[in-house]
């Protein structure tokens, strides 16, 4: 029997009937273990995500962020960047970031072929948010650069739109070397993707993911989710190659915790060989200076996926991105079921969000919750 997913969980009581949380959009694990919950009474994660909502005044300026544009075609791009909290507080700041570009003339309604670049970066250490900042702005202006260049279009095609990630990739890690903040122990992931009706292209470092879903107008039961990333994780038993790279480039991959009975457990993480530091659970980020010369590195893998078809916006293919904060708890495939479902792609990074958040209070029972960021396109 395969063991059930956290977004599993919170669906199990679906068949108890509507009304199952008064407050939860989705059904609560809380209810299955809780005899004296009834239709309609507030479950266990209720009372964390009251308490979270009841703080929102005290959180940072800037903390949560959003963006949403659809063109008269029906290309619709929204994200959604919510900052987390550590214990009983806000964090002081969201670490993630996050841009879109249109490449096409936003104003054109006419366009027939819009595309988006869009990229969200999940920082790390204490100077991570600017990282990320830096990182995301760096994109977005070199980005705005070429669009002016090319009057306003960048070529669908994949050998050059590839091509054209590993130069944005290039100049951003020379602009984050520039940068004057202290990067030595901080640094930030991404994933940046060019999307167009009948293509998209992603380049990524680290665990912040990309997946795409698409499904046959003909036969719209029939669904396929491909991820176009794979996370860039020193772990050797499901990332053999890039644990071995990060290896044969001098660095050292270990594990933290012990359980009960002395064996390592945990995310496997990159150290250098003669101290236990820095401990970075990804293998490839901008920044991380200490571990440059340890198998930590900012060239990306790039990736390209035909997407066919004329555009409808109508969630026959869907691109998602996201930051770990989402993709600890939630699947590609429960991802794409939940974007599936809802009627645009706002609603869709709401809701993918929401689900990443309401498990991080079941699971840290409201102690802790990752900085989440969801961007979703409907082409």
């Amino acid at each position: 029997m395969a063991a059930s997913t956290p977004l599993d969980d919170l669906k199990e009581v679906e068949q108890a009937g509507p009304g199952a949380c008064a407050f939860c959009k989705y059904p609560c694990k809380s209810h299955l273990n809780t005899s004296s919950s009834g239709a309609g009474e507030p479950c266990g994660i209720s009372a964390f995500l009251e308490d979270w909502q009841a703080d929102a005044e005290k959180k940072p300026a800037g903390f949560d962020r959003f963006y949403h544009s659809k063109h008269a075609s029906g290309f619709e791009t929204a994200v959604v960047s919510f900052g987390g909290r550590q214990g009983s507080f806000w964090k002081s700041e969201n670490q993630d970031s996050f841009f879109v570009v249109p490449i096409h003339d936003a104003n054109d309604d006419a366009a027939t072929n819009p595309q988006y670049a869009l990229g969200v970066f999940d920082g790390h250490g204490q100077h991570g948010g600017v990282a990320s900042r830096v990182a995301s702005q760096a994109f977005a202006k070199k980005i705005e650069s070429f669009v002016k260049l090319d009057g306003g279009r960048l070529l669908s095609e994949r050998r050059l739109n590839e091509r054209l990630i590993e130069i944005l990739f290039e100049h951003t890690a020379d602009v984050v070397d520039r940068c004057p903040a202290d990067f030595e122990k901080s640094g930030t992931t991404a994933v940046v993707c060019v999307v167009s009706s009948d293509l998209v292209t992603g380049g990524w470092l680290g665990d912040s993911r990309a997946v795409v879903g698409m499904r046959d107008e003909r036969a719209p039961h029939l669904t396929t989710v491909i991820p176009l990333t794979e996370d860039h994780k020193p772990d050797p038993i499901r990332n053999p190659k890039e644990a071995q790279r990060v290896v044969d480039d001098g660095g050292r991959i270990d594990r933290l915790t012990i359980d009960q009975q002395g064996r390592p457990v945990g995310p496997y993480r990159v150290f250098l060989q003669d101290r236990w530091v820095p401990g970075l659970a990804v293998s490839r980020a901008f920044g991380d200076y200490i571990v440059r010369n340890s198998g930590v590195i900012s060239k990306p893998d790039i990736n390209s996926l035909p997407l066919g078809g004329n555009m409808g916006g109508d969630g026959k293919r869907v691109v998602i991105l996201g930051t770990d904060g989402l993709w600890d708890w939630i699947s590609n495939e429960d991802a794409m079921r939940v974007a599936w479902s809802m009627p645009s792609a706002r609603e869709a990074a709401n809701a993918l969000a929401e689900a990443a958040i309401k498990n991080w209070a079941l699971y840290s029972q409201g102690k802790v919750c990752d900085d989440v960021t969801v961007a979703v396109v409907f082409v």
